[in-house]
């Protein structure tokens, strides 16, 4: 299989999506999916309240309003996601997202979560506030989060710690070093927006792009390239654990990291991703789960199927069906789940919407 998307530019200008759907939509089709989506926006804003949703990841539960102000351009989904914003943002402790673990605990993943929703805050808002948050939450996470060397699979690379660092004194919490995939692969990420965007500190900063470049391959070096399958991390009982929802996650960030670096080692392993993920498009039974624990179940969560999007787009993989699918089983899904339509992150990687909402193929031209 080839991902003949990969001759598009570096896609970073929103509305660019848009403007390839007009002349490709149904507009009956459209109407009534964004409508769909509509319901389930409104239902999280009620639950809200005007108040912030606690989360783990607590930039998260901004996404679905950032993607109905992208999609409705209505205001008060704006606020919404401001109030959410700015409580994921009282949270930190000096710029690093902290959990209480007996010590103000940071750790790469939540950090890397909060950059790079700051980020796209700052792109769907066009508010620089939320990019200078992003470039603080870098900063603090380069300056406490250590990063050394780490071999794997015959390829060394300097990745941050994947331990829970004390904030007060990181001198107490030694880093240990291991290869989670997911993780990796969005801390890849969040510094290679960050080092693309002209705006930002750290635009064409060194020490940026040595990061986002040694994570994402990094994240890349377990692979099995003869299947594709993406393991959970590296570790004896996790390295032949292949769970779905956690490859999809990965191959979202390869996929948008591709967008901006446009590096051929990167492709082989998207490639390889599209042919694992892309052989069962079946919410009812293309899951396959392991974390945190073997999941028999087969069907597809929101946030597996939503991940997936970006990787089967850019493989040029035929949508029709799955997108019938999720915007079918929509209005069932349980509330607060920020990934049940997470379009501002299509429309920012320049996903067309007649693609992710319509299920038609690319039009010529874009592949």
């Amino acid at each position: 299989m080839e991902c003949p998307s990969r001759w598009l530019g570096p896609i970073l200008v929103l509305g660019l999506s848009a403007a390839v759907s007009a002349a490709w939509c149904d507009e009956s089709t459209r109407s009534e999916r964004i409508a769909t989506a509509r319901v389930v926006w409104e239902r999280e804003l009620a639950q809200a309240a005007g108040g912030p949703v606690e989360a783990s990841y607590p930039t998260e539960p901004a996404v679905p309003f950032l993607s109905a102000y992208a999609i409705t351009r209505e205001p008060e989904y704006a606020a919404q996601a401001r109030v959410q914003l700015a409580y994921a943002h009282r949270l930190e402790t000096n710029s690093l997202v902290t959990r209480d673990r007996g010590f103000p605990a940071a750790h790469r993943d939540a950090q890397a979560r909060q950059i790079y929703n700051f980020y796209l805050a700052y792109r769907i808002l066009a508010d620089g506030e939320y990019l200078s948050w992003a470039d603080s939450c870098a900063r603090a996470m380069v300056e406490t989060i250590p990063r050394a060397s780490h071999e794997c699979a015959g390829e060394t690379h300097v990745q941050f710690a994947a331990n829970f660092i004390d904030v007060d004194d990181p001198t107490k919490t030694p880093g240990a070093y291991i290869i989670d995939v997911n993780q990796n692969a969005e801390v890849g990420l969040a510094f290679g927006l960050l080092y693309h965007d002209p705006a930002s500190a750290f635009f064409r900063d060194p020490l940026a792009k040595e990061i986002a470049l040694e994570e994402t391959l990094a994240s890349m070096s377990s692979q099995e390239m003869d299947t594709g399958a993406i393991p959970l991390n590296e570790t004896a009982d996790r390295i032949t654990q292949h769970d779905t929802a956690y490859g999809s996650y990965a191959a979202f960030s390869w996929v948008w990291s591709q967008l901006l670096w446009r590096d051929p080692r990167f492709e082989e392993h998207i490639v390889a991703a599209g042919r694992w993920l892309g052989g069962n498009r079946d919410l009812a039974t293309g899951s396959n789960r392991y974390y945190s624990f073997r999941n028999r179940a087969t069907e597809m969560p929101s946030w597996e199927s939503s991940y997936r999007m970006p990787l089967y787009w850019y493989c040029g993989l035929d949508v029709a069906d799955f997108v019938t699918a999720i915007f079918r089983r929509m209005p069932n899904i349980e509330p607060r789940d920020p990934f049940v339509a997470p379009w501002a992150y299509y429309d920012l990687m320049g996903i067309p919407r007649s693609y992710y909402i319509d299920g038609l193929p690319l039009p010529t031209g874009t592949r």
